[in-house]
């Protein structure tokens, strides 16, 4: 079999994206609008993403995310998209052998790649929805989820909590805890109210509302944390119907929360949200916000919901802050079930490898947290 290679900024995102769509086990790690945002963070320095095609057919046969970032504490280049890893590279072929030799394709191009960038390591991670889970064509959808350890690279495993929305909305508001639900309740009576903006709602004010959103992200954070590119890529994702924006109104008509989320497949997730806090303890309007957008997607026949990851406490990996602690307890009372992301990382050099694990070990130790019941808050 002979292989095309075609790069991403060779194609279009129609293009691109078909192809994606094409290929069995791809996440939203895979699409056009999640690459070209992360590849609008600092520190990118080349986009170096690819699909290959089989030669004679021209069918899409894998796709491979891939970065080249520069470390600004450190100053030395790895395989990254900034601060975010690479999408693990997905093959669609039937035949585990084939696989192996197309897995072993794209290794020898990121080995190529690294031979001129001279980057230290590499990162990668795998998400559980897949187009494998939404096909629903009998294949397994966690087959192949640690594959990679065929190239010596090493895992680390995060929970993610998922709504499953094939259930009930009274199933759903079952399995929302108390304290959860008591806040959604109130954010109706107090007659807060959530407007949705993407293709098919209005769709005339997507600049405006997302340009709202921008600023209560930089008055909420104190500062503006990431480029603007970033923020036209969710522009274009809005109006080419990949993601939507879900904005708190008071009954007075005054924005007070937003929660832009992404799509793909049967899939949605939050991507990112802000609140305007001289309105936070008032209204609490998070609750009813997140809410509001799990019910929409299954209206809509969604099949998941991703809230987001579920720190619990350190790991070798990693150390979450007590804020990332808190936002995940947040995120665990709308009842969601924990699946596992798995997240790869590999070295090109053992000087590095040897002073990354020593830091890893490090920070684990001065965490000095023992077997233990998380407290519920």
């Amino acid at each position: 079999m002979t292989y095309t290679i075609v790069r991403y900024q060779d194609t279009t995102q129609e293009i691109w994206d078909g192809w994606v769509q094409k290929i069995v086990g791809t996440a939203y790690y895979h699409t056009w609008h999640w690459i070209q945002f992360i590849s609008h963070f600092p520190h990118v320095k080349e986009n170096l993403s690819f699909v290959i095609l089989d030669g004679s057919s021209s069918d899409p046969l894998a796709v491979c995310p891939l970065a080249v970032s520069q470390r600004e504490e450190e100053g030395e280049p790895v395989f990254a998209f900034g601060d975010f890893f690479c999408g693990a590279p997905a093959v669609d072929t039937p035949r585990p052998s084939d696989r192996r030799k197309i897995l072993d394709y794209i290794f020898s191009i990121i080995l190529s790649h690294q031979q001129t960038k001279k980057c230290r390591e590499i990162s990668f991670g795998w998400h559980p929805l897949n187009s494998t889970i939404f096909e629903n064509n009998g294949q397994l959808g966690f087959a192949y989820s640690f594959e990679l350890l065929r190239y010596n690279l090493v895992y680390a495993v995060e929970n993610t909590l998922v709504m499953d929305l094939h259930l009930s909305e009274e199933e759903l508001a079952h399995n929302v805890g108390q304290y959860q639900y008591r806040h959604i309740k109130r954010g109706r009576k107090k007659g807060l109210l959530v407007e949705t903006y993407n293709k098919e709602n209005n769709s005339t004010a997507l600049k405006d509302a997302l340009h709202m959103f921008q600023l209560a992200h930089a008055t909420a954070a104190g500062r503006t944390t990431r480029p603007q590119g970033t923020w036209d890529a969710m522009y274009d994702g809005l109006k080419a119907g990949k993601a939507s924006l879900f904005i708190v109104h008071t009954s007075d008509s005054i924005p007070i929360s937003y929660l832009y989320c992404g799509e793909y497949g049967k899939m949605a997730f939050g991507w990112s949200q802000a609140n305007v806090k001289e309105y936070e303890e008032a209204f609490s309007p998070r609750h009813l916000l997140e809410w509001t957008a799990i019910l929409y997607y299954k209206s809509r026949g969604f099949a998941y919901y991703e809230v987001g990851e579920r720190y619990f406490g350190p790991q070798f990996s990693y150390v979450p802050s007590d804020k990332e602690i808190s936002i995940s307890v947040f995120k665990e009372r709308y009842g969601g079930a924990l699946l596992p992301k798995v997240k790869w990382i590999g070295y090109f050099e053992i000087v590095a490898m040897e002073k990354a694990y020593r830091g890893h070990m490090e920070d684990f130790l001065r965490a000095k947290r023992p077997v233990s019941i998380p407290e519920e808050r």
